[in-house]
């Protein structure tokens, strides 16, 4: 009996999964990836990673991109410390987390509980390049001591959670070229996000790529918004999403806030605007008239966004060769 007891320990010892039902592979661009994926709302009893798992990962030097999609929040769930023992991996250059949790993001342990412990082990990696966590119940001086210290990061989505102090730590990120970010109802309202806030945006000499939602445009109005967007000095995406108006029209009730002329106009500003973006939007007749003299403009994508389709046949005259893309509804008014 005892023999028997030593070999079924040692059975359960050898496939026992130290990562937790994290896999490793290759992904298309031949990078070496730890995935896990799980299911949205969290099954009962489903294997998902601990801080234990992550650090685990210390072991195989050869990781180069760490993704996670499911809901990992609630009692014993990731926290982020695990994250302090890959500091010293040398291929690790992104980390995508996307804790899932459509019914509340700020419910207490409702959503990844990411702490301090985890953001100031991203902010010493230096290799670290690419670091999206969405969905997630992150705190804001988090976030902000990471933007003014990580030497590496250049590319940021933070999903929903957005204020005036985190755009004010952006300004100061010394490498961001790529920052995704949104502003919906969902955020408290003691984390506001005003016009001064969006104003540190034109600070930031090195952004490249930026997505961005409203989520009170008559508070923060286009006519504002889009000049700062045009003093950008290095802007060649931007894609600007209407999320109160989306939201509105799933209610039933449309009261879009139209983009003018005018406001597309000061979007001109941006010499080097290669593609532009509006989704969820209304474009007042004739405001696609505003981007006619933005010749940097290749592409143009309208999505779920109201438009007058001469207005964007007399666009394509004035910028030959303009690549338009509409995805889904409402399409022309």
């Amino acid at each position: 009996m005892k023999t028997i007891l030593i070999l079924l320990c040692l059975a359960t010892s050898a496939f026992a999964d130290p990562l937790g039902g994290i896999t490793i592979s290759k992904n298309k661009q031949n990078q070496t990836v730890a995935t896990w994926k799980g299911s949205p709302k969290g099954k009962a009893g489903e294997a998902r990673p601990l801080d234990e798992h992550v650090a685990a990962l210390a072991q195989h030097p050869e990781v180069e991109v760490i993704e996670f999609d499911g809901q990992m929040g609630g009692p014993g769930g990731l926290t982020g410390s695990g994250f302090a023992a890959l500091t010293g991996l040398p291929k690790l250059v992104e980390i995508r987390l996307n804790g899932i949790n459509a019914a509340n993001m700020n419910a207490p342990g409702g959503a990844v509980p990411f702490g301090s412990q985890g953001f100031t082990a991203l902010a010493r990696m230096k290799n670290l390049r690419t670091l999206s966590i969405q969905h997630a119940n992150v705190a804001v001086g988090d976030i902000a001591m990471l933007l003014r210290t990580s030497t590496s990061l250049e590319e940021l989505n933070t999903g929903t959670k957005f204020c005036d102090e985190l755009l004010a730590a952006a300004a100061e990120a010394p490498k961001l070229k790529k920052f995704v970010f949104g502003h919906w109802d969902n955020v408290p309202k003691d984390a506001p996000l005003t016009l001064n806030g969006y104003g540190k945006l034109a600070q930031m000499k090195h952004l490249e790529i930026l997505s961005t939602g409203i989520r009170h445009p008559k508070d923060v109005p286009w006519s504002q918004l889009t000049p700062i967007l045009g003093s950008i000095p290095k802007l060649r995406e931007l894609t600007l999403i209407a999320a109160e108006d989306e939201a509105k029209r799933k209610r039933g009730d449309p009261g879009p806030v139209p983009f003018t002329a005018a406001d597309l106009a000061a979007l001109t500003k941006a010499t080097t605007l290669t593609d532009l973006g509006i989704w969820h939007a209304t474009l007042a007749p004739g405001s696609l008239a505003g981007l006619k003299n933005c010749r940097s403009l290749k592409s143009l994508t309208l999505r779920g966004t109201r438009f007058d389709e001469a207005d964007l046949a007399t666009l394509k005259q004035a910028i030959p060769g303009l690549k338009v893309q509409i995805v889904g509804e409402p399409k022309q008014r």
